[in-house]
């Protein structure tokens, strides 16, 4: 999924496993490799191609998701330019989007927010360094 250019916890999503478990299966547990993996999360690994991975950048979906999420985030104490550099956008979208004027938004974008809320709760470990806007 590297062709892709998503995030570890973008591409966990994707394919429907926790960011938690993908971190696992790659770095492994304490520092030894997972030895077995269950049939299902198997079956949501292999289901998401590297085709499905670069098409999130164009795939519209709903926004509503999103926007809850970027609130949460914005709680948080993100900033709009912040939150508008993770999505790649002008402030001006992120704030069309936050303001419920845009219904849809891109795959990508509803990811890199449930990446984030998810991060929230559930920290990697280690835990990516996010970098903050001047």
């Amino acid at each position: 999924m590297s062709v892709s250019g998503l995030s570890l916890p973008c591409v966990a999503l994707l394919t429907g496993i926790s960011p938690r478990l993908a971190t696992r299966l790659l770095y492994g547990r304490g520092g030894r490799a997972l030895r077995r993996i269950s049939p299902d999360t198997a079956r949501k690994l292999l289901r998401v191609t590297p085709a499905d991975a670069r098409a999130v950048r164009g795939r519209m979906v709903p926004a509503d998701t999103a926007v809850e999420h970027l609130r949460r985030l914005q709680d948080e104490g993100w900033s709009d330019a912040e939150l508008a550099q993770l999505l790649g956008v002008p402030v001006s979208d992120l704030a069309a989007l936050v303001a419920g004027t845009l219904s849809t938004c891109t795959q990508l974008a509803a990811l890199r927010t449930a990446a984030e809320v998810t991060l929230l709760t559930t920290p990697l470990t280690p835990r990516p360094v996010r970098t903050r806007a001047a």
